[in-house]
């Protein structure tokens, strides 16, 4: 299970690899990117943008779209923005534009913007993060209270600050 969160200020993600229903392994979630030209078109970014992104859904799935990410060639002529998925609908991601400040939402295979001011939350912890962020709460406090009061969240989290650019671990 995954909980990632936006406050406006910081990207959270949590670090736990959940196998069926036992969470088994660590991961950083959150990772940093720039993407090749063709990626940058395809997700409306400026050519050169550096991204910081986390996804949850599948393993395969995340992994065909972090695939995608960096490694789509310049020359290649499918059009579509993201690649198909094994399970679209329960595939999601935050993906900030560090160059553009701006955030993209996934959902399967549709990217939307996202208005940044706007508390943000998608995985199985969204519904108590978002609760704790419209309670007034940062978005790292908020994944701390998930982590602690569910199961939706495990093994620590990161968190990306977009004023200072620095991914921050906490365990």
């Amino acid at each position: 299970m995954t909980t990632i969160v936006f406050d406006g200020l910081l990207l959270v993600a949590d670090r736990g690899i959940t196998t069926g229903v036992v969470t088994s392994q660590a991961s950083n979630k959150l990772k940093r990117l720039e993407p090749r030209n063709s990626v940058c078109d395809r997700l409306g970014l400026e050519r050169g943008s550096k991204i910081v992104y986390a996804l949850t859904g599948y393993s395969s799935d995340i992994q065909q779209i972090e695939h995608w990410l960096k490694f789509l060639p310049e020359d290649v002529m499918d059009k579509r923005p993201i690649p198909e998925v094994t399970n679209p609908t329960g595939t999601y991601g935050l993906i900030y534009d560090i160059t553009g400040n701006r955030l993209l939402e996934l959902y399967g295979t549709i990217l939307t913007d996202v208005v940044l001011s706007t508390p943000m939350a998608v995985g199985s912890g969204s519904e108590v993060a978002l609760g704790a962020m419209w309670a007034g709460v940062s978005g790292s406090i908020a994944m701390d209270i998930v982590s602690r009061h569910t199961s939706a969240a495990s093994m620590g989290y990161d968190v990306y600050n977009i004023k200072t650019d620095i991914i921050y671990p906490f365990d």
